[in-house]
């Protein structure tokens, strides 16, 4: 016991001579200089247009100041909304599997990072550790969970109403649900794609037959 006892006694000198070295002031501990961040649109850093920022303050300590953010306005949300139109195309048009590779990466960079973005979140909400570290860990459930789903986009056959006509169901990228009913008659087989409204029709001649199908 005697060594801990003196290595207490040493430790409360050392404190009250820096306490003395301070003028009796309570010493305080440095911040990290506080960061600018910025908007991310179409694969850049953009500031508002307004060219203002809100400071985000640390509920638990108002002094920690998280980062400044920038003051958003309409015209910067429309620029978001015209380049996320502009991706939704290219990333439609992207196999099912290969954007499923893509959240697998975003799924294995959470988990890395998980203890990372809770100790943010805390810093940020106030929520506690075990709350935060719970959101994350949900975020990383529902990334794997959607990115399974890139190799189950399977349908079904179901009966139709119809004694001359095969129905079934097949999910079609952006999990879009479409209805077809396919012609067995004598005649050229037609399909009948039943979705949202707003689709274009395409026509067309596969292996010598015609089709009509109408696609997103």
């Amino acid at each position: 016991m005697a060594p801990a006892r003196n290595a207490l006694l040493k430790n409360a000198k050392s404190v009250k001579t820096n306490h003395q070295q301070n003028g009796g002031s309570v010493p305080q501990a440095r911040r990290p200089a506080v960061k600018t961040y910025h908007n991310y649109i179409n694969g850049e850093w953009r500031p508002s247009a307004s060219g203002e920022t809100f400071e985000n303050l640390n509920p638990a300590d108002t002094r920690d100041v998280v980062g400044r953010f920038p003051l958003s306005t309409a015209e910067d949300i429309g620029h978001a909304v015209a380049a996320a139109r502009a991706a939704a195309d290219k990333w439609r048009r992207t196999p099912a599997p290969r954007r499923a590779e893509i959240l697998f990466r975003l799924g294995e960079l959470l988990m890395r990072r998980k203890e990372d973005y809770a100790r943010a979140m805390t810093r940020e909400m106030g929520k506690v550790l075990k709350e935060t570290g719970g959101d994350v860990q949900e975020a990383i459930d529902c990334t794997f969970y959607t990115a399974g789903e890139g190799r189950r986009l399977h349908g079904f056959t179901t009966p139709a109403e119809m004694p001359d006509k095969f129905a079934m169901c097949a999910a079609a990228r952006w999990f879009v649900r479409l209805d077809y009913a396919v012609e067995l008659s004598d005649g050229d087989p037609v399909m009948e794609i039943n979705s949202r409204p707003g689709l274009r029709q395409h026509r067309g001649h596969q292996a010598g037959r015609r089709y009509s199908a109408f696609v997103p």
